[in-house]
C-alpha cells in the first residue's frame, strides 16, 4: 500500500490521467522529501535562511527603483540553496506561511534598518505563493506584520504569479482587495 501510494503521489505530482507504476527510485525520492522537510524545518527554526536583493534599475538615470527580494537558504552541508530545490516542498508540507512571515519580516526591518541609517529607501518586492494567498487570515497577518515594523505599506510589493490567482480565485481576490485597501 505505502509504495501505491507514492505510484499516486507522482502521478499527481506530474499531472492529472496519468498512470505511474511503483519504483526504487521513487521510495528514494520519497526518502530524500521527507529529509527535506525535516531540514526545512530545522532551517526556519535556526535562521538559516537569508534574503539577498535584487535592484530594478531605471535605466534613464540609473536610479534603483525597487529592490526583489530573494530568498535563498544557506544549508549548512549542501551551501547555498536556491528557492527552485525547496519551495515547492515548502508549499506541500505548509512551511511556506511560516517561510513567507519570515520574507516579509526581514522585508520590513531592511526598510526599517535603511530609514534609521539615513539611507535612500525604495520599495522592496516579495514574492507570494497560492498557499500563502488562499490562506485565509494571510491579509490581516501581513498588515500585523507591516503596521509592528511601522513600515508604510507602499514600501512593501507583492509578485504574485497568474497560477497563483487561478488556484483559488475567490479567496486570492478577497485577499487582494483587503491589501490594495492598505
Amino acid at each position: 500500500l505505502n509504495n501505491a501510494d507514492m505510484a499516486l503521489y507522482e502521478s499527481k505530482r506530474q499531472g492529472k490521467n496519468r498512470a505511474t507504476f511503483f519504483n526504487y527510485q521513487l521510495q528514494q525520492f520519497a526518502a530524500d522529501r521527507i529529509q527535506l522537510e525535516h531540514e526545512l524545518k530545522y532551517a526556519l527554526s535556526n535562521n538559516e535562511f537569508e534574503l539577498y536583493f535584487q535592484p530594478l534599475i531605471r535605466l534613464k538615470n540609473r536610479q534603483v527603483v525597487m529592490l526583489e527580494a530573494l530568498l535563498r537558504w544557506n544549508h549548512p552541508e549542501k551551501g547555498l540553496v536556491g528557492p527552485d530545490q525547496f519551495i515547492d516542498i515548502a508549499e506541500q508540507c505548509g512551511l511556506i506561511i511560516p517561510i513567507g512571515k519570515w520574507v516579509l519580516e526581514q522585508a520590513c526591518s531592511t526598510i526599517v534598518r535603511a530609514l534609521e541609517q539615513g539611507e535612500p529607501c525604495v520599495p522592496i518586492a516579495i514574492n507570494i505563493s497560492a498557499k500563502q494567498l488562499t490562506n485565509i487570515n494571510f491579509a490581516q497577518e501581513t498588515q500585523q506584520i507591516i503596521e509592528s515594523y511601522e513600515v508604510d505599506p507602499a514600501m512593501i510589493e507583492m509578485e504574485i504569479t497568474e497560477s497563483t490567482i487561478m488556484e483559488n480565485m475567490e479567496e486570492s481576490l478577497k485577499q487582494l482587495n483587503y491589501l490594495k485597501g492598505l
